[in-house]
């Protein structure tokens, strides 16, 4: 399947589309992931443990996208960031996906979408998270978990995987997960889409 960045985090964070938006790594561990390798992340509030990507090319300010991740839930006691891009400081400029205590969550600084179903340390999950330009919608395992209208007005900055910092961001949360299979599209993938690519992938975790 083709999108905009890919990182399957196979011992690096290449990027996998055919883009050329290759990551730079710090103090990555990798460990085995949903197919192959996975990057380890530490739970910390300063993001020790993380993977950035500088002049990404993710959709920005109200444009439609898609972005998600495989996810094994370790703790998360200090930090909850898994990925995201983005300012900070203003209503709608962040752009992320968190593990916000036992849930999944989108996080838009102020313009936020928590998940229902309860995550818990020793899960797997695979999260995507939709933007239509007026609602996100929030998946897990391939099923809507919760959705909401929210006004984004997403502002450029490195992404980051394993952590939730962006170029203002005074505190730089990192969860202890192994991600996998990191993506960004500038499309909005449909809910049969979301399902049909969980269920080709589900069958092959390894962790």
């Amino acid at each position: 399947m083709a999108y905009t960045n890919y990182y399957k985090l196979e011992g690096n964070s290449n990027d996998y589309s055919g883009n050329g938006k290759n990551g730079t790594d710090t103090s990555v561990s990798y460990v085995p992931g949903k197919r192959g390798q996975g990057a380890l992340g530490v739970d910390s509030t300063t993001g020790t443990t993380h993977a950035t990507v500088t002049s990404p090319g993710c959709p920005l300010t109200s444009a439609n996208r898609s972005f998600g991740c495989w996810a094994r839930m370790i703790t998360n006691a200090n930090g909850d960031g898994l990925m995201g891009w983005g300012g900070w400081g203003t209503p709608g400029y962040f752009c992320g996906l968190l593990w916000s205590a036992t849930h999944l969550a989108f996080a838009g600084y102020s313009a936020d979408v928590t998940g229902n179903a309860t995550v818990s340390g020793g899960q797997t999950v695979h999260a995507v998270v939709t933007y239509d330009g007026t609602t996100i919608r929030l998946y897990r395992n391939g099923v809507l978990d919760n959705s909401g209208a929210v006004t984004l007005n997403t502002q450029a900055s490195d992404l980051e995987i394993l952590r939730r910092k962006t170029n203002a961001d005074p505190v730089y949360g990192g969860a202890a997960a192994v991600l996998d299979n990191v993506f960004v599209d500038n499309s909005v993938f449909t809910a049969q889409k979301i399902k049909t690519v969980y269920a080709s992938e589900s069958g092959r975790l390894q962790c």
